[in-house]
């Protein structure tokens, strides 16, 4: 805007006219610097910040707590999980093993449940 206000200037021959000009001009400049100069030039602080009273979030202890009751059940879990295998490994049903192995094996190879291919 500075370089048409500059252009006008130069066509213009009316003294008032240019002095309005160079006036728009050396606002134009003001303007400018204050903004270079000034850190929030375009901005307006409607309210300061302030630290609050009671610390909203994180609620460190409500993280806390879930955690272990989490852990808790996970835990649990695991070892009923564990002791599940362990006694499936132990079982005195050698009937019940040998029929899991063998479903096992059916269950992993395509051509012992008849699934192969005859191209």
């Amino acid at each position: 805007q500075q370089v048409h206000l500059a252009q006008q200037l130069s066509k213009t021959t009316d003294p008032i006219l240019k002095n309005r000009l160079y006036e728009l001009i050396a606002k134009q400049i003001e303007k400018e610097t204050l903004a270079k100069v000034q850190k929030y030039y375009s901005f307006n602080i409607i309210d300061p910040a302030f630290v609050p009273e009671n610390k909203f979030k994180p609620k460190r202890a409500q993280i806390c707590l879930i955690s272990v009751v989490v852990a808790f059940f996970i835990a649990i879990f695991l070892a009923f999980f564990m002791e599940y295998v362990k006694n499936l490994k132990t079982r005195e049903d050698p009937e019940r093993l040998a029929n899991l192995r063998k479903s096992m094996r059916l269950w992993n190879n395509p051509h012992a449940r008849g699934e192969h291919n005859e191209a």
